[in-house]
């Protein structure tokens, strides 16, 4: 618990004391890399480390990792952390494997179906949501189709939770589009929602 010694890769045969809190905070830097970059064609892994990369990038750009053993990071760095960062309940939630899994396949089957029933597919979307509360897109998927169905009040409470995970993450999961265009969208259906519900006579056709 007092920290451990490792290889200074700078002066190989010498060791470099870290405290604990320093490794909680590799940690917890780590955790930010990974869910950065976490979709389906990885340029380093997939592009980089290979001499003929048979995968063409960006590939799909779907959410290709779970992030399952990131919620278990956290929780491990949480005791050495001056501050804990806002992802997983501030550390304190580890999120099950299966549950993650199951989450991501439900969120895909419902964007990649556009044929499939409005009412089906927001079901699937707030299963993926209930399953996986650390991701946003779920959420912003919800607000969309409760906003069109014509529940704005529901809408305001997916888009609310949404735009909390997404500013503790900085970052998106779902990377088909940038940080900064899921954000706005989702501040778009708030907006919106909120309007509705203040003033219904002006609602959008």
């Amino acid at each position: 618990q007092g920290g451990l010694e490792v290889a200074n890769v700078l002066k190989p045969g010498e060791q470099v004391f870290l405290s604990a809190e320093e490794i909680a905070a590799v940690l917890v830097m780590g955790i930010g890399d990974l869910f950065d970059q976490s979709f389906t064609v990885n340029t380093w892994r997939d592009i980089t480390l290979k001499t003929a990369p048979k995968r063409l990038w960006p590939g799909l750009a779907l959410p290709a990792m779970s992030i399952a053993p990131l919620s278990k990071r956290c929780a491990y760095a949480l005791p050495y952390l001056p501050v804990a960062p806002l992802i997983f309940e501030n550390c304190t939630v580890e999120l099950d494997e299966m549950s993650s899994r199951r989450a991501k396949e439900l969120y895909w089957n419902a964007v990649a179906d556009e044929d499939a029933d409005s009412a089906v597919r927001l079901k699937m979307l707030e299963e993926s949501a209930r399953l996986n509360p650390f991701v946003a897109e779920p959420e912003v998927l919800v607000a969309q189709l409760r906003f069109a169905a014509g529940n704005a009040e529901g809408a305001v409470e997916a888009a609310l939770k949404a735009l909390r995970v997404f500013y503790a993450w900085g970052t998106c999961w779902d990377k088909r589009l940038p940080y900064r265009q899921w954000v706005a969208f989702t501040r778009l259906l708030l907006r919106r929602a909120r309007r509705r519900l203040e003033r219904p006579e002006l609602a959008d056709e």
